[in-house]
């Protein structure tokens, strides 16, 4: 993994961390962890300078507010949603037209990368996790 990477997974993660913010997080080698909170404890580990010790185990067992763990060196990406949640209307309401614009200097659509990401099994799954990404 680059620095450039860990850098914003570090960034991303202390962001979320410290503002209690929900998120779906898609994994490399499984299926993505929808609608939670990273636990303020990895922040707390930055901000009172632990270090690479104490961010080594946290990072490796990163507690995730569904009460799973995650090694973070297996995040793909971290997506913010609404703190408040999303509801049906919310996403009733999305324009999916927009997750079929080609994203600048990637030749893909937001839909693809959605599928790819959250490792969509069929068009109904894909549809819905869109549909979270644009309304948040």
């Amino acid at each position: 993994m680059d620095e450039d990477r860990i850098s914003w997974l570090l960034s991303r993660l202390e962001n979320c961390a410290l503002n209690g913010q929900r998120c779906d997080i898609t994994l490399f080698s499984s299926k993505p962890k929808i609608d939670v909170k990273i636990s303020p404890r990895f922040s707390y580990a930055l901000m009172y300078g632990g270090g690479a010790r104490a961010l080594k185990p946290l990072l490796e067992k990163l507690e995730l507010s569904d009460g799973s763990h995650i090694n973070a060196l297996d995040i793909w990406t971290i997506n913010p949603m609404s703190n408040e949640g999303l509801t049906q209307e919310d996403l009733n309401s999305v324009n999916l037209a927009e997750g079929d614009q080609e994203i600048p200097n990637t030749g893909r659509t937001m839909r693809e990368i959605i599928r790819e990401t959250y490792k969509c099994e069929n068009e109904a799954e894909t549809e819905h996790y869109l549909r979270r990404f644009l309304a948040s």
